[in-house]
């Protein structure tokens, strides 16, 4: 959770307002578990959104970041049927995925709504940048921009220092 409330201090620093959706507690244990999954993360993002577009005026841009397997929630969060399912999810404008957990195949297709952006290290062993280069190449993604910089995992967070 640390880390999150650090992103979205960054955020607020450059203008924007900021929502951190804790999801996991106190459903779960913790966000690290098997039970807490992408479609988990997807269904309180689409929760979330729809509170905020109701209770405040819409946002003009909305803005997720995620990293590791919660970029595997972004992604899911882009294919049209559960944009049909959860209209919330139409006004996502932009995403950010670091340290992105890339599957080769997206299926179904993947909504033009948003531009994505898949950040990952080219040091990283656990979330490969090679495995997000193939999925964009494998699939359909014109609004998918790949950026890759020298570390690994973690390269953002004030928490790992010490092995950047």
């Amino acid at each position: 959770m640390k880390d999150e409330l650090f992103y979205a201090e960054k955020m607020r620093n450059i203008g924007f307002a900021t929502v951190v959706v804790n999801g996991a507690a106190p459903r779960y244990e913790k966000k690290f578990t098997r039970s807490y999954t992408s479609a988990m993360i997807v269904h309180d993002l689409a929760k979330t959104l729809e509170f905020v577009n109701k209770q405040f005026v819409p946002p003009k841009k909305v803005v997720l970041l995620a990293s590791s397997t919660g970029s595997l929630a972004i992604l899911a969060s882009q294919v049209e049927p559960v944009i049909s399912h959860l209209p919330s999810l139409k006004s996502v404008t932009h995403a950010f995925m670091l340290n992105a957990a890339c599957p080769t195949n997206v299926a179904p297709k993947l909504s033009q709504n948003a531009r994505i952006f898949v950040v990952n290290g080219l040091r990283d062993d656990s979330t490969p940048a090679s495995a997000c280069e193939e999925m964009k190449l494998k699939n359909h993604m014109p609004n998918v921009q790949l950026l890759t910089y020298e570390g690994a995992h973690n390269f953002e967070s004030q928490l790992y220092e010490v092995i950047r």
